[in-house]
């Protein structure tokens, strides 16, 4: 392309129907949220709405919808929402209870706060306090872990789609879920092989 040719493409790009163009590609790439892509094309919000259970319990038909829908939005094979060491995962970690905070929750000064109890399905209507302080920043417990992979509160920040905002909502974690594992282990298999050895992930 000789110089000529170039300045004109650019005169077009910037003064024409280029503009259109441009705009149309930058918004088909989706926007870029906690490093997973929320694209147009796809209403993250009306995703987020098919999903409002409190628990997804392991090997059920529902926590594999969930995984398989969040599976695009982590860059994973929707194949791994089936995998016997994903759920087993899910399991140990949360026994797929949506926003359920880490058991250091109920120790020490955040024990006084939340009650003893506070990580307790049944105490599931006040994990919303301990979401609105991690929300906020706040470190209240030894582990700020919570949901359905107990990621801390920096992993939501990379691993969430809305970040620390996604916590409590089953699509936001489900996502992290799996890009976390994706991201540190390359499969559930390595994951829960880790898991086994370790006693965490």
């Amino acid at each position: 392309m000789s110089i000529d040719e170039w300045v004109n493409f650019l005169n077009w790009l910037v003064y024409g129907g280029g503009a259109l163009l441009a705009i149309g590609l930058w918004r088909k790439q989706g926007k870029k949220t906690g490093g997973v892509d929320v694209s147009d094309s796809q209403p993250f919000d009306s995703i987020k709405q098919q999903f409002q259970a409190d628990q997804y319990a392991p090997y059920s038909a529902e926590a594999t919808q969930l995984f398989a829908t969040a599976a695009p939005y982590a860059k994973v094979s929707p194949a791994w929402s089936t995998q016997r060491q994903l759920h087993r995962l899910l399991e140990k970690e949360s026994a797929g209870w949506v926003g359920i905070p880490n058991y250091t929750y109920g120790q020490g000064k955040a024990g006084q706060r939340h009650g003893s109890d506070i990580s307790k399905p049944r105490n599931r209507a006040r994990w919303v306090n301990v979401h609105a302080e991690l929300k906020q920043g706040i470190i209240g417990a030894k582990s700020t872990a919570t949901g359905l992979g107990q990621l801390l509160l920096g992993n939501t920040k990379i691993y969430y789609p809305e970040k620390e905002l996604g916590i409590g909502d089953a699509f936001n974690e489900a996502v992290g879920f799996l890009s976390y594992i994706k991201d540190r282990y390359g499969s559930p298999a390595a994951a829960l092989d880790f898991h086994d050895r370790q006693g965490w992930y």
